[in-house]
């Protein structure tokens, strides 16, 4: 926004063009060393000045093209940021079929996406959905997205407002709802800059027709201002809805498992929420629950040959199986059961082995079991190598 805003200020201004032109580069280029979704900028600007300052002819878009050029050159800053964290094994997106798979699952999520734009009910902190394992999962919204980006191209090209507000919305979503796969294939935090598109088509659309009821009788501009007031007065419910479901840690994961049932991360977090408050017990079934359904869950991913440990993937088995016994063996230590507490610490490593918090709270047990500081280590390897073979 502000590269865009600088943009704008230099193709209206008369003395200071090559100042506002130089702020719109600069904060271009800092963005892309924060956020993927900067990859984006160059280019809906580009579009903005093609749409809105340009008018008949593409001349003053060639006036420009040296902003453009240099805008265009900052995503080399967000190019280099991706291949240096690819170097270290923190984004991968060379397999072809985790691509097609999250590719395919995002026709879901941008339908959802544009349904909770039009209206924001339910929300859900933490989805959790897995990848669809084919397009037969996702025919009908991808034929919904692909048609409403085919019009939005179209009336982009023909220098309509709706077509540049339709490429707003699905550019800014492109990098993470296309090729890049990210663990979490939806967020609704996402959705903050891209909403953007959609909110101002609906004050426009909502401008016109005010102007219309204006000129029409009095009847119907009765029912326009009726429409009005419902329309606030529900969104103003649903927002104080929402917010009771913030009250506090355990309100929110708890709304968050109501609505998905199966998101082993939220059941997680919402028997660390029953701990603080003490409630134990109740915390045991939502930890034995996550247990249960990763059963199967394999040993995490070995080393690299650089030597450097491969992160668990977030919100898989093992990820959720090894947070599960972790988060019991701080219960069982809060409990001052410290013998299960390193039963559990040591299975949680037998998961993922890489962790040093879970390898400094295991220690931290073994003192409190009355193993003499001396004998920690060796204690701690054999407990480990025991748990191996």
């Amino acid at each position: 926004l502000c590269s865009l805003y600088c943009f704008l200020r230099g193709s209206a201004s008369e003395t200071r063009k090559r100042a506002w032109y130089d702020g719109a580069v600069v904060s271009c280029l800092l963005g892309m060393g924060t956020k993927g979704v900067m990859l984006t900028a160059p280019a809906m600007i580009l579009a903005y000045d093609y749409v809105f300052l340009s008018g008949a002819s593409l001349g003053t878009v060639r006036l420009r093209w040296k902003v453009h050029a240099a805008l265009f050159v900052t995503a080399g800053a967000a190019l280099c940021l991706a291949l240096l964290y690819r170097e270290y094994g923190i984004a991968s997106y060379v397999d072809p079929e985790r691509v097609t798979r999250y590719l395919l699952t995002q026709f879901r999520v941008v339908a959802c996406y544009l349904k909770l734009a039009a209206w924001p009910h339910p929300l859900c902190l933490d989805y959790g959905w897995k990848t669809v394992s084919g397009l037969k999962e996702v025919a009908a919204p991808a034929a919904l997205i692909l048609v409403l980006v085919g019009a939005a191209i179209v009336s982009l090209w023909r220098r309509q407002v709706p077509g540049y507000l339709g490429t707003w919305f699905f550019a800014i979503l492109a990098p993470t709802s296309s090729l890049f796969p990210i663990y979490d294939v939806m967020v609704e935090h996402r959705l903050y800059l891209s909403l953007v598109g959609p909110i101002v088509l609906a004050v426009v659309l909502a401008y016109h027709g005010i102007e219309w009821y204006g000129g029409a009788g009095a009847r119907k501009r009765q029912w326009g201002v009726a429409a009005s007031v419902l329309l606030i007065v529900c969104f103003a419910i649903l927002t104080m809805l929402r917010n009771r479901d913030y009250r506090s840690e355990k309100t929110l994961w708890n709304d968050v498992v109501r609505k998905q049932p199966d998101n082993l991360r939220a059941r997680n977090d919402l028997a660390v929420a029953f701990c603080e408050e003490g409630r134990f017990e109740v915390a045991q079934e939502h930890f034995d629950y996550v247990l249960d359904k990763t059963a199967g869950a394999s040993r995490g991913h070995e080393a690299t040959p650089g030597g450097i440990p491969y992160a668990l993937a977030n919100n898989s088995a093992q990820f959720n199986r090894c947070r599960a016994f972790a988060n019991m063996g701080v219960m069982e230590s809060v409990r001052g059961r410290n013998d299960k507490a390193v039963s559990n610490f040591v299975e949680s490593l037998r998961v993922y082995p890489y962790s040093d918090d879970i390898q400094l709270k295991l220690r931290q047990s073994l003192l409190r079991q009355g193993v003499a500081p001396r004998d920690v280590e060796s204690v701690t390897k054999q407990l480990l190598q025991g748990k191996k073979d």
